[in-house]
């Protein structure tokens, strides 16, 4: 089994969203340290010759010539790697120059049909696009485009591997998207030369030329992220740990936190849950407790008002002034009308006629259509197909399909006469207008746009002044704690101003919260507000208040915000592909850690996978854990021993062994000595 990196950045470009010194030093130390057997350069929308050049000169293994490029996609663009045999050099330079004169700044991109004209022996080349990453993936459409062209698609890391590789058309695969010599995350100076981004797919094949890869990658088996042995892997060198729960032990200072962060690498922020050593008690405190419970809520409360606000939005986008000025204008050729006299042809009836109004045919139309599309998914269905024809019957479905099509041809038919018979009598009274001394009755459209704003701002109002009244929105079971929502009116400006920000200077709120303002002056105070804040008008009025309570109803403590933040956290971080825990412990007592937090974090393992550092034997040991990390010091710095809990040894990255028995009873219990004096003084005592 080969393992490939086939996306690793070494220049920064005009396309990438930030800087970075590329530094070969990390690379080769990411190369020795993960044993790669093959790697790319794949840099954005670009080629440079001479720093591929060094890298492929410098490193002992097969560099392939590379580049990511921006795909136009349907709504926007996709990122797709595009890699040459190492053999084609010169000819891929020359074709990444004639590409790189389309794309002449960051937000552009290139058709796929571009592509395959740029290169000509594209069908020798690598083409892997992003497939499940967190950003520029492929549409159906442009999947649909390049299909004759994949290779492999791109998944962001090992979990969506997993959830992947069966069912995907073509081979699934994770790479780093690297970019050795980047400062990342969470990174202390010392670290910077230790720590990159990293990730593999390993290949099973003996040959590593593009050709035997691209050949390779015809057959799915022939791909994957783990040994074959393994449950799951961690770390540039793939140390074998569990796919569920993994505890890191150690003494202090042996690396614990940055094994944490070494694992943290290999995923980007929005696919991982961090809670770091000291989080749960610093968010415990009272302020920023109550702080974090309202910026939780934030989504909550705009989702709440969506609807509201869209309706206030529309109504702030309604010109009344120009409405005002249209019946002026009605009421001045009305009245001119009505002066002018009589005629012959102003006498005639289709003089005075008013043309068919037509509402909502579009949306009606469409409705109809959607309509039709349910009764052919419900025909088509096959998974229930006996129960449908035992309670519908395919032929009462196709007779109501029949059915709902000649209703729409009728309306269809009739709109159009009534479309023409406007269009008639339009002509019929112009020509009369031509001849008429008197000239056309004034249309009175804009009475029906008057009245209709009227009619909306009189709902509107209704509605706003049902808002106002309190109430009791849902209540929320988090891990014991009661969380309840209750929707509630700004008291006053100076509430209100907190509520939005970026209100501009001179900006005075104090109006609408004037003593015997009506629901209808505040609406069309709102409307009069600053265009940059109207947007969040309704923020001045209503508020979402939020209070977490004991299954007693009674406030939390500090200890019980403690576990409210933890249980919080880590029923949010069910849906994260892994889990960081740094020494939670510090926030809890034994009882708590063993009876509730040990049964949290095993709950949350069958959903994710979990890594936590502890030095506490509930957490490390009556857990009960997959698989134990044990990390340490060496005179050539740390050392990383991974095994099951079950196992009788730990294995390091450098192969020697330890006994598992004894790193626990060292780490957790403080040896077996300082153990057994335990265990003597509870039985003397329990005697």
């Amino acid at each position: 089994m080969k393992r490939i990196d086939l996306h690793i950045h070494t220049c920064t470009t005009e396309y990438d969203d930030q800087s970075f010194d590329f530094d070969l030093n990390v690379l080769l130390r990411y190369i020795a340290e993960a044993k790669l057997d093959a790697i790319a350069v794949t840099n954005h929308n670009s080629f440079n010759r001479s720093n591929f050049e060094e890298i492929a000169k410098t490193v002992e293994i097969p560099v392939f010539p590379g580049v990511e490029l921006n795909i136009t996609k349907t709504n926007g663009y996709a990122h797709v790697l595009v890699i040459a045999p190492e053999t084609c050099l010169g000819e891929f330079d020359s074709c990444m120059q004639g590409v790189q004169s389309r794309l002449t700044d960051k937000g552009t991109h290139i058709s796929w049909s571009e592509v395959v004209a740029a290169f000509p022996n594209l069908k020798n080349y690598l083409v892997i696009p992003h497939y499940k990453k967190n950003h520029k993936n492929i549409d159906s459409l442009l999947y649909q485009d390049m299909k004759l062209f994949i290779s492999a698609l791109e998944v962001a890391n090992a979990k969506k591997w997993l959830s992947e590789y069966e069912h995907s058309e073509f081979p699934v695969v994770v790479f780093s998207d690297s970019r050795p010599g980047q400062h990342l995350a969470e990174c202390e100076a010392d670290d910077y030369d230790k720590r990159y981004t990293y990730a593999y797919s390993y290949l099973n094949n003996s040959d590593l030329d593009v050709a035997s890869i691209k050949k390779a990658l015809l057959n799915k088996q022939n791909i994957s992220i783990f040994k074959t042995t393994s449950e799951y892997e961690i770390l540039p060198e793939g140390l074998p740990v569990s796919r569920g729960l993994n505890v890191i032990v150690g003494k202090r200072s042996t690396g614990k936190t940055f094994t944490l962060k070494r694992i943290l690498d290999a995923y980007t922020d929005s696919e991982v849950t961090y809670i770091k050593q000291f989080d749960i008690t610093q968010a415990a405190e009272e302020k920023t407790f109550q702080k974090q419970a309202e910026k939780d809520d934030s989504k909550y409360f705009i989702d709440y008002y969506r609807e509201l606000n869209a309706l206030l939005e529309d109504y702030y986008n309604i010109d009344k002034l120009e409405q005002k000025r249209a019946i002026e204008r009605y009421e001045v050729d009305l009245q001119k009308f009505a002066h002018s006299p009589e005629d012959d042809y102003s006498k005639c009836i289709v003089y005075g006629s008013k043309p068919f109004i037509f509402v909502n045919e579009k949306a009606e139309f469409l409705e109809d259509c959607k309509l039709i599309a349910s009764i052919d998914i419900i025909v088509k269905n096959k998974n229930r197909k006996s129960l449908i024809e035992k309670y519908l019957g395919e032929g009462v479905l196709q007779s109501l399909k029949e059915a709902i099509i000649l209703a729409m041809k009728n309306e269809f038919q009739i709109l159009c006469t009534k479309k023409k018979a406007n269009e008639i009598v339009g002509d019929i009274k112009g020509k009369l207008a031509q001849l008429s001394k008197r000239g056309a009755p004034p249309l009175a459209g804009c009475l029906g746009d008057y009245f209709k704003t009227r009619l909306w701002e009189n709902k509107l109002v209704e509605l706003l002044d049902i808002c106002k009244t309190e109430k009791q929105l849902d209540e929320e079971d988090v891990g014991g704690f009661k969380k309840e929502r209750k929707r509630c009116l700004v008291e006053n400006a100076t509430d209100a101003r907190t509520k939005v920000n970026g209100i501009p200077s001179g900006t005075t709120l104090q109006p609408l919260f004037a003593l015997g303002i009506t629901t209808w002056q505040q609406l069309e105070f709102l409307a009069g507000l600053d265009q940059a804040i109207r947007s969040e008008g309704y923020k001045f009025l209503f508020k979402i208040e939020t209070s977490i309570k004991d299954k007693n109803g009674i406030s939390l403590s500090g200890g019980q915000r403690a576990e409210y933040v933890f249980t919080k956290k880590i029923k949010d971080a069910s849906l994260s592909d892994i889990v960081l825990i740094d020494e939670p412990e510090s926030s809890f007592d034994n009882i708590f850690l063993n009876t509730d937090i040990c049964t949290i974090i095993n709950k949350l393992a069958q959903d994710t996978t979990v890594f936590m550092a502890t030095h506490n034997n509930n957490l490390g040991v009556s857990i009960r854990p997959g698989s134990i990390i044990y990390t340490c010091k060496t005179e050539q710095g740390f050392d990383v021993f991974t095994g099951f809990f079950a196992s009788e040894y730990l294995i390091s990255k450098t192969n020697r062994k330890i006994k598992t028995s004894e790193v626990l009873l060292n780490t957790m219990e403080a040896g077996k000595t300082a153990y057994r004096e335990r265990g003597k003084y509870y039985e003397n005592h329990g005697n």
